[in-house]
């Protein structure tokens, strides 16, 4: 059976579809928000880093409050300029 793609096009789960969106699933995301494959790599590393050290900070103060006291919202402040700066450029 030869599908073509006016054929698939209303069908959710075409062959068509799924190949246009798995054709390029490393780079689809990234361009769409103006990266390259690998700046969205380090800038995603550099967020589950911020958000690692976030959550041992969060654990420590939830046992100790004296320590860490502002540190999540310090986290929370500094992830929202660094993510508003990426999307201001886009």
């Amino acid at each position: 059976m030869n599908h073509n793609k006016e054929e698939t096009h209303n069908f959710p789960c075409c062959p068509y579809k799924i190949y246009c969106y798995c054709n390029n699933p490393f780079t689809k995301h990234p361009n769409e928000n103006n990266m390259t494959y690998w700046e969205h790599l380090s800038f995603s590393m550099s967020l589950s880093t911020t958000f690692c050290i976030g959550s041992f900070q969060s654990f420590i103060h939830g046992l100790f409050p004296c320590f860490y006291k502002t540190s999540s919202s310090d986290k929370i402040t500094y992830l929202n300029n660094k993510i508003s700066t990426i999307h201001n450029t886009i």
